[in-house]
């Protein structure tokens, strides 16, 4: 028995380490949170179609993660439904382990407009510096 729970945790261990689980498990989250948002709004699948200008056909697909998801897609549906699509990357944490606390920046809530202008131009006066430095022409 224990050789089958070694087998089975090698082969979860091999599917991980491939972007095919990781893309499924999003596609899975985002699909799942669309039909809480749904259900939040009173928003049916006829409802949703109309909304975006597309057949319930296409709808069902979607909600069966089988669409071929683009980020403007998933900000089209979420939109659809009054949500706003949040994207993250985060540490993998294996099972049995408690993840990391995540580090955050400080945030000031004393920092004035003009203050947060000021390093808005800092860093994009650095943007520009770095773009310069690899012989890129800087987007402004």
């Amino acid at each position: 028995m224990s050789t089958d729970l070694g087998r089975f945790q090698k082969m979860v261990a091999e599917a991980e380490a491939t972007p095919e689980f990781w893309a499924e498990g999003a596609i899975l989250e985002f699909t799942e949170a669309l039909w809480a948002r749904m259900e939040e709004e009173g928003v049916a699948r006829a409802e949703l179609a109309r909304r975006l200008g597309t057949s319930k056909a296409y709808v069902t697909k979607v909600l069966g993660g089988n669409a071929n998801f683009t980020l403007y897609s998933l900000a089209k549906l979420a939109l659809a439904v009054g949500g706003k699509v949040r994207i993250s990357i985060e540490p993998i944490v294996p099972a049995g382990r408690k993840p990391r606390p995540r580090k955050l920046a400080p945030v000031s809530v004393k920092d004035s407009a003009a203050e947060r202008e000021r390093k808005a131009a800092a860093g994009a006066k650095n943007r520009r510096a770095v773009a310069a430095a690899l012989g890129s022409a800087p987007k402004i």
